[in-house]
């Protein structure tokens, strides 16, 4: 362990910092959380803390390693899941399985990345939450868009959003 990894630690667990300039010693980790050179080494030891705003930062981080993007990923709080979504080196598994979370907000923020399988982001575009489908039916139209297969996927989004208000309306009989 480095100099700088026995910093961080001894700011985790309380022993290396006093609070200065109104900085309080969660503040401080969850800046160390979200800077992109914190490593993998540190973000595994914060992703055990109990604040759920570290835990977001912890997920959010590109640095996190898969193992503990896992670990976040079955989290209790949905917003940590989220952020889990939000994560450009999220490994497409997790994401697959977040696209079925029961958390709306998990759905929605799988629904936003781009970089998930197309299967999935046409499953969230029937999705049962409104906003889900149709933050996956932009998706899906940005992602054909970039992939020249624009023509006709706005024609099938249309069929789809038409299914899902028939199976709306037919659940509210």
């Amino acid at each position: 362990m480095d100099l700088t990894d026995k910093l961080i630690t001894q700011i985790i667990d309380g022993s290396g910092y006093e609070s200065r300039d109104g900085v309080s010693r969660v503040t401080l980790i969850k800046w160390i959380a979200v800077n992109p050179s914190t490593t993998e080494q540190t973000l595994s030891i914060l992703s055990n803390h109990v604040e759920t705003d570290v835990l977001e930062r912890v997920a959010e981080n590109e640095n996190t390693p898969g193992d503990v993007m896992a670990q976040l990923a079955m989290h209790p709080m949905p917003q940590v899941r989220a952020a889990v979504a939000d994560n450009p080196r999220a490994p497409k598994d997790l994401l697959i399985q977040l696209a079925h979370d029961e958390s709306a907000d998990v759905r929605y923020q799988v629904a936003e990345n781009s970089r998930i399988p197309r299967f999935v982001i046409e499953a969230l575009v029937e999705d049962d939450n409104p906003y889900v489908a149709h933050r996956a039916a932009e998706t899906l139209y940005r992602i054909s868009e970039n992939d020249g297969q624009g023509t006709g996927v706005v024609e099938r989004i249309r069929k789809w959003f038409a299914s899902g208000e028939e199976k709306r309306r037919q659940r509210l009989a």
